[in-house]
Formats: structure tokens, C-alpha cells, sequence
């Protein structure tokens, strides 16, 4: 009995220092996460705080002034300021909240203090040309854009380096001689393939087409270690792509791999403005040289969001959703507009969209779209939403008329009408009747019933002859 007693006190000592064993273990481990928040606190708060020191205290106060004039205050110049090499460290840090906040500080510091990003020697890219402390987003750039995976970030991240190509361009200087244009558009195609990895896309898609439109010379099959003879060798054979056109073409693959409705419609609204943007510039030398093939893809890529419009987009009624889908209706009409503005100006030799104009609006271009799929319901009803959207913006634009529409209209017009006399009752949807009717306002009697051949009688009989012919 003795032993066992001994035993008993023995076991309930060990248990005791098992039990204070675990709690000074819990209490370490607790200890420890608040150390780790307090210190993500304070990494937070010290960058937050140089945002608003600098957004506070800008080194440029008269943005008429170019900064090769600035002889002023320069934090780049300054003891107290982080070093560059810390803020890098943050940029790749493995926290995304530490990423996250130094994006948005890089973004200001691009904004309000150009001397930690831009050196004094514009055009100079050799290493004395470059200052301790600056930050090198030429080299840093294209590596965080392609690791970087966290959803939350992407917003900063995009609109970081939109201000950083903005700070060169608004100053008469070119980025691209800091930043590699073949490298960086591979990291952002890649990024863009993948939806920003399911980032909402209305926080990053808007910064897509300024991006774009910033992009240089350079195709894929160019690289800046090689000179122009044997660029030229490299290339034969190579279908070349310019590299606004790389861009944009991913980014129609990534509404494939968007999260929700909310996000594809806003990604496939700005393929929409890029490609619409790429069509309608006039081209200087700094513009990207685009063969027929590459402006036909331009097309191509405006006619497919047009048919994902029509037949792939749910048909949502309320919510989020639906004033996603109201937005890209929107962007659609408008651009559409823009485009036949532009075919019908004679002036226009010079653009992208005057190359393939009778091709965009033709049989194999705009009627080929509008008479993929079945006729049903909802890409009538789509159809309907899109005209109706023309229509608003004509009549707020003195009246005028889609002059290059009209013909894909008018074979609609007939299509419908047509069909709907195989029918039993003989007649059409309430759809289908708010949709001819929309095509009815926009065309003319003449568009829809064209005098065929040559007859002598007065205008008046001459429509009413084809008016007959078509009942």
C-alpha cells in the first residue's frame, strides 16, 4: 500500500509539471503572436505614415515645373529617410500586408517624391547615373508583378506601376529605357491570363489600358541586346505580335478564370476600351507598327466581347451582376459608336480601324457575330439592351446615325420577321417586338425596303412597289 501511495504522489507531481510545462508553453506561444502583431503594427503604421508624410510635404508643388529644375527639398537626399534597400526588402516581403502598404508608399513616393524613383540624368542608364537610394522599380517591377499571388494586393500593385510610367512620361521622359517592355509585358500577361488570380478585377482592370497605351516599339520577337540586322534574322518566320496587342490578348483569355460575373464583365470592358483605343489612335513613331492580321485581331477581340455580351453573360436581373452587365452594355455601345464614327470619316486613312473597316462591318466581321447561335430569348433581349443603349447615346450626340451598323440591322430585321412566320401564331415576342422596333428607329424606310432594279415611276411608288415585294 505504501508503494502504491508513493506511486500516486509520485504520478501527481508528474502531472503537475506537465500541466505547468503546457501553460508556460501556451503562454510562450501567446506571448509570441503578440509579438508578431505588434510588430506588424508598427511596420504598417511606419509605412502609412511616410505616405502621408510625403503625400504632406511633396517634393513638386507646381506640377508645370519639370523636375531637371528642382533645386529644392529631395528626400532622396535625406539621412532621415529609409533606405531603398529596406523598402525593396518590404516590396518582396512573404507578409501581404507588408506588400501591400509598401506598393501603396512606392505609389506615392512616384507621385511626391520623384527623387527616390527618378534620377537626375533622365535619359542615363548607366550605374553612375543611379543614386544609392533610389528605388530600381526598372529591375524590381516585372519580378513582383510575376510572384505575386495574393488577390488583396493586386489593386496597389497596378496602380504602383501605372504611377511609376506616369512619373517618366509626365516629366517628357521614356520608363521603358529603366524598365525591359518585353520583359514586363510577359509578366503582365502572364498575371492578367490568370485574373489577377481572382483580384477584383474593378480595382485593377481601369489601369489596364493606360498600361497598354504606354507600351512601346518592341514586339516579342525584339530584345534590346541585339541589333537591327539580326533582330531582323530572328524574326523570320515569327508571327509578331506588338506588344500592346500581347497585352490585351491575354487579358481576354483572363475573363475565362474570373471569379464571378462582376469581374468578367468588368475584364471584357476593358479588352473592349483597349482594343477600341488601339484602333482609333493615329500612329506616331513611338507607336507600336500593327500588320493587317494584328488589326484584324483587334476586331476579332471587339466582336467576341460583343457575342460573350449576347450569349454567354447571364441574363441577371438586379444585384451586382446585373449593373456589371449594364456597365459593359454601355462600354459596347459607346465604343461601337466610336468606331463607325470613325469608318465614316474620310479622314481616317491613318487609323487602325480605316485597314479593315469593310471586313469589322461586313459579313465575316459584325453580321457573322450577330448570327452566332440561336435566336433566343436572351440575345434578343441583349440585342435589344445594346440598341436601345445606341440609340441614347445618338440622340445625346444631335442624332446622328450608325451608318455602319445599319446593314448587319436591317438582315436581323428581316431574319426575325422571317422566322417568326413559321410559327403557329404567326407572330413575334414581346422581345422581338421591342427589338424591331429599336431597329426601326435607328434605320430608315429605305434602308429596309431598297428599290431593286430601274422602274419609272415617282419615289413614292418606287418604295411602295418594294414594300409590297417584301410582304
Amino acid at each position: 500500500s505504501g508503494n502504491s501511495i508513493g506511486g500516486e504522489k509520485a504520478h501527481g507531481k508528474s502531472k503537475k509539471n506537465k500541466q505547468s510545462s503546457e501553460s508556460s508553453t501556451s503562454t510562450s506561444e501567446a506571448e509570441r503572436e503578440e509579438m508578431e502583431e505588434r510588430y506588424e503594427r508598427v511596420v504598417l503604421s511606419v509605412l502609412c505614415g511616410l505616405g502621408w508624410m510625403v503625400s504632406c510635404r511633396p517634393e513638386v508643388s507646381d506640377t508645370t515645373e519639370t523636375y531637371a529644375s528642382i533645386q529644392s527639398f529631395r528626400y532622396s537626399e535625406n539621412h532621415f529617410f529609409p533606405e531603398a534597400s529596406s523598402i525593396v526588402r518590404l516590396m518582396q516581403s512573404s507578409r501581404g500586408s507588408f506588400r501591400r502598404e509598401a506598393f501603396a508608399l512606392v505609389g506615392k513616393l512616384c507621385q511626391f517624391a520623384r527623387s527616390v524613383v527618378l534620377s537626375d540624368h533622365a535619359g542615363d542608364t548607366s550605374p553612375e547615373s543611379q543614386n544609392d537610394n533610389m528605388l530600381p522599380l526598372g529591375t524590381l517591377i516585372p519580378s513582383v508583378l510575376s510572384a505575386e499571388r495574393d488577390p488583396t494586393i493586386f489593386a496597389s500593385l497596378m496602380e504602383m506601376i501605372l504611377t511609376y510610367i506616369a512619373v517618366f512620361q509626365g516629366n517628357g521622359n521614356d520608363p521603358w529605357k529603366y524598365l525591359d517592355p518585353s520583359l514586363f509585358t510577359k509578366s503582365l500577361s502572364k498575371t492578367v491570363r490568370r485574373a489577377c488570380y481572382g483580384a477584383p478585377a474593378i480595382g485593377w482592370g481601369p489601369t489596364i489600358l493606360p498600361i497598354v497605351a504606354s507600351l512601346p516599339i518592341l514586339d516579342v520577337a525584339t530584345e534590346p541586346n541585339h541589333d537591327a540586322t539580326e533582330r531582323e534574322e530572328r524574326m523570320k518566320g515569327t508571327e509578331v505580335r506588338p506588344l500592346p496587342l500581347l497585352a490585351v490578348e491575354s487579358l481576354w483569355d483572363g475573363h475565362k478564370s474570373a471569379v464571378g460575373v462582376t469581374d468578367t464583365a468588368a475584364i471584357v470592358s476593358a479588352v473592349i476600351e483597349c482594343v477600341t483605343f488601339l484602333m482609333l489612335r493615329r500612329p506616331k513613331e513611338n507607336h507600336p507598327q500593327f500588320s493587317l492580321d494584328c488589326w484584324r485581331k483587334c476586331g476579332q477581340l471587339l466582336l467576341e466581347s460583343l457575342v460573350y455580351f449576347f450569349m454567354e453573360a447571364p441574363d441577371s436581373g438586379y444585384g451586382p451582376a446585373a449593373a456589371s452587365l449594364d456597365g459593359l452594355c454601355t462600354t459596347l455601345s459607346r465604343d461601337i459608336l466610336k468606331l463607325d464614327t470613325a469608318s465614316c470619316d474620310e479622314g481616317i486613312g491613318d487609323r487602325g480601324v480605316s485597314n479593315i473597316a469593310n471586313w469589322l462591318w461586313g459579313e465575316e466581321g459584325l453580321q457573322s457575330a450577330l448570327f452566332r447561335g440561336k435566336n433566343d430569348s436572351q440575345k434578343v433581349r441583349k440585342l435589344g439592351c445594346l440598341l436601345k443603349s445606341i440609340l441614347i447615346q445618338c440622340n445625346e450626340a444631335d442624332g446622328m446615325k450608325p451608318k455602319s451598323l445599319i446593314p448587319s440591322f436591317v438582315n436581323f430585321f428581316h431574319v426575325i420577321i422571317l422566322s417568326s412566320g413559321d410559327r403557329s401564331n404567326k407572330s413575334c415576342t414581346g422581345d422581338e417586338v421591342k427589338l424591331l422596333l429599336n431597329i426601326m428607329e435607328i434605320c430608315t424606310v429605305d434602308d429596309f425596303f431598297p428599290v431593286r432594279g430601274k422602274v419609272k415611276f415617282s419615289e413614292d411608288e418606287m418604295v411602295t412597289i418594294s414594300i409590297e415585294h417584301f410582304c
